[in-house]
């Protein structure tokens, strides 16, 4: 390739970014661009647009590496990596499906011909006494240059609103599983936006045992 050609993979990711931010102004749309110096010297760069109305949001991730680790400005381009986005959540669903909310995220990576996709979908109902059954459905499926790897996940989780303990029972499966992986855990609120969560899974090799605990507060 001559030094003066600019690299396929920078111009793919260059002509999805010019796609973004040509696209035409829609009510509730929000930009938002993102830079970021990483510690090991190379910079992060982000780049959306979402449309709050229609729970959509799409952007350009792309990576440049240190300067210092740049041999010459060629092999600076063919290093650049990045990726397109789009993100859509459906917070209702229509009636006649079974499910209540949806949510669908893909990625593409024209660097090296990399795709994913993955979706979710849940369901909630109220069973009185203060109790919410809620089930899940994930999948998701990636494909690369030489191979197709895909992964599902399944669960059914139950809300004690007097005591705010959940119980949540699941199973997944994959390319590379001859089975399910059943998992078990409990999640109780100890005080507003703090949680202490015990999990027990099926790893395929071993039993997996987990606490882990986490606060959420939004100023």
């Amino acid at each position: 390739m001559p030094a003066n050609q600019p690299p396929r993979r920078r111009a793919a990711l260059v002509v999805i970014a010019l796609a973004l931010a040509a696209s035409p102004a829609l009510a509730q749309t929000k930009s938002e661009s993102k830079r970021t110096e990483n510690k090991d010297g190379s910079t992060s760069l982000d780049f959306s647009n979402e449309v709050a109305d229609l729970g959509t949001k799409v952007g350009v991730a792309v990576t440049e590496p240190a300067a210092s680790s740049i041999a010459d400005p060629v092999a600076g381009q063919e290093a650049l990596s990045g990726s397109a986005y789009a993100k859509v959540a459906v917070k209702t669903l229509p009636d006649w499906m079974f499910w209540q909310k949806g949510a669908v995220d893909l990625t593409v990576n024209p660097a090296d011909e990399t795709s994913k996709i993955s979706t979710s979908f849940s369901r909630s109902v109220g069973v009185g006494g203060g109790i919410t059954a809620t089930l899940k459905d994930s999948y998701s499926f990636e494909r690369a240059a030489a191979s197709e790897t895909w992964e599902t996940d399944k669960s059914v989780s139950v809300k004690l609103e007097d005591t705010r303990t959940t119980l949540s029972v699941g199973a997944k499966t994959g390319q590379d599983q001859a089975g399910w992986l059943p998992s078990l855990s409990a999640q109780q609120e100890i005080a507003s936006g703090f949680n202490v969560t015990t999990k027990v899974s099926d790893t395929g090799s071993e039993i997996d045992k987990s606490v882990t605990a986490g606060f959420k507060h939004r100023w």
